[in-house]
């Protein structure tokens, strides 16, 4: 507290104490009693450090301290300008030590009774300022204390949220995730529930096409670089896995999961995806290796059977039973090319000839219509398309009737790309699908066979048939054994049209 913040409280209080007419009559009577009460009454709880009243002989009559009362006051300068009516202010060394004090007069009309000094004393200021810094410092000292707990406390949660690991740590793993991203060749693009995008690779910006820095693409919305964008972050916020999807006038095959907070709520998406003419081509290539593999294993597994027969035969002389054997493989021979001439297509060729011979090992018969006929000429489908969907129906009817006893399993197969649309019919005679199961038979992962590795077959078939704008319908058999698989697949806009229309 400064000089003069003290001085000025020192004035106020002397002035206040001389104005008190209470005071004025005790001293006027000299009432020592009184003065005493009404200092003790009114100005106990004061700050200042004494309080002193002396009468007009300058003699104390009243003082905070004691010992001090009844004392003469020497007479200066000052002290006769009190008699005048001036208070005055200043530092001196007085009874009780060095103190800022001042000293009023009393007056009771016009009549000069004595004065009142209020003083500070030094050391009582010092004090003050001790306390003062003492508070201060303590209150810094907690603010500290307070700010280095919550620092500790947000360093423990930083770390927590960092699962611990350093800055270095954390610097060396992103790199690693960026090179990560960067080394697949398909494209991946994160995105937040806004569409913002949040992060995308290398691959992604060139599937895109792209002219931009991976640093101009990152925060800005998906929608600024796909349209449509609703299956980046639409589609009632679904995991997708597989499927055909059409942005910037291209198609792609892509897989979508969800990205989820510390409180498993979905904050986003991330979308793989790559160009379907890649996957179909990669598609094309397995398919022509198992057909091959297909062919061969039967041709090798006849042939072997075949042989061994005429050669036992001969070996016990039975040279009619050899014609009669060489006879019927002739006709065996005429099926095939009979199926030669009616499917025009080596891929469906070998494919019907390797699930007519594992049929047989099952001791099942595949019939084929004889109406049936495959040119493969002008439909929307490729062979391997063809064929991939074909296999899996046989093998799924194969499946069906497999353990079932009964006395004919027999599978009728009916294939047709003459006119406006591919008619493709696979029936079989097994104990039927149930009917919950029906609307829901496409799914990927849904079957009805208690054995691992199914559900992906006719999701397969469905997927290629969808694309080809094309339907698949699933009939029960009337006795409920059996059931009938039916695809159409249009060759032309106009008969896809109608098949919108339910024509």
């Amino acid at each position: 507290m400064s000089y003069d913040n003290i001085a000025e409280k020192s004035v106020d209080l002397a002035l206040i104490i001389s104005k008190n007419d209470e005071i004025k009559k005790a001293i006027l009577i000299n009432d020592l009693y009184k003065i005493k009460s009404l200092m003790a009454e009114n100005y106990s709880m004061t700050d200042a450090s004494y309080i002193a009243i002396g009468n007009s002989q300058n003699t104390r009559i009243y003082h905070t301290y004691h010992k001090f009362i009844d004392q003469q006051i020497v007479d200066t300068p000052d002290n006769v300008s009190l008699g005048e009516g001036h208070y005055y202010t200043q530092t001196k060394k007085g009874a009780s030590g060095m103190s800022v004090s001042t000293r009023a007069p009393i007056f009771m009309q016009d009549k000069y009774l004595g004065f009142v000094s209020v003083g500070y004393l030094e050391k009582k200021r010092l004090s003050s300022v001790y306390k003062y810094f003492i508070s201060l410092s303590f209150l810094l000292f907690s603010v500290m204390i307070i700010i280095l707990a919550g620092s500790i406390l947000s360093w423990r949660l930083l770390i927590k949220q960092l699962s611990g690991l350093s800055p270095e740590v954390i610097n060396y793993r992103y790199q690693i995730r960026r090179a990560i991203l960067n080394a697949i060749c398909d494209g991946i693009i994160a995105v937040d529930m806004h569409g913002k995008i949040l992060a995308i690779n290398r691959s992604a910006i060139k599937l895109l096409s792209l002219n931009k820095e991976r640093s101009d693409i990152v925060g800005h919305k998906i929608s600024e670089f796909v349209t449509p964008d609703d299956d980046f972050f639409g589609r009632n916020h679904i995991e997708y896995y597989e499927e055909d999807i059409t942005f910037n006038g291209s198609t792609y095959i892509a897989t979508r999961t969800t990205i989820f907070d510390e409180n498993n709520k979905t904050s986003g998406f991330v979308i793989y995806f790559k160009e379907r003419k890649s996957d179909l081509l990669l598609e094309s290539q397995i398919r022509k290796i198992k057909h091959q593999s297909e062919e061969l294993r039967v041709m090798s597994h006849e042939y072997k059977n075949k042989m061994a027969i005429i050669s036992g035969l001969i070996e016990i002389s039975e040279y009619d039973r050899v014609h009669q054997y060489i006879f019927k493989e002739n006709n065996e021979q005429k099926f095939y090319d009979n199926i030669i001439r009616c499917f025009q297509s080596p891929p469906i060729v070998g494919l019907i000839l390797g699930k007519i011979s594992k049929a047989k090992e099952c001791a099942i018969d595949i019939i084929i219509d004889p109406l049936s006929q495959y040119t493969s000429r002008n439909v929307p489908i490729n062979d391997d398309e063809m064929a991939c969907i074909l296999g899996n129906l046989i093998d799924n009817a194969i499946e069906a009737i497999v353990g079932i006893e009964q006395n004919k399993q027999e599978i009728y197969l009916y294939l047709n790309d003459d006119g406006d649309e591919i008619v493709l019919s696979v029936q079989d005679n097994g104990k039927g699908i149930d009917k919950s199961l029906i609307p829901s038979i496409f799914d990927l992962g849904m079957t009805s066979k208690k054995t691992p590795n199914h559900g992906i077959g006719l999701n397969l078939v469905h997927s290629l048939v969808t694309r080809a704008k094309g339907v698949c319908i699933i009939e029960q058999m009337e006795d409920g054994c059996g059931t009938i698989f039916s695809i159409y697949i249009p060759k032309n806009q106009e008969q896809a049209n109608r098949y919108v229309e339910g024509v």
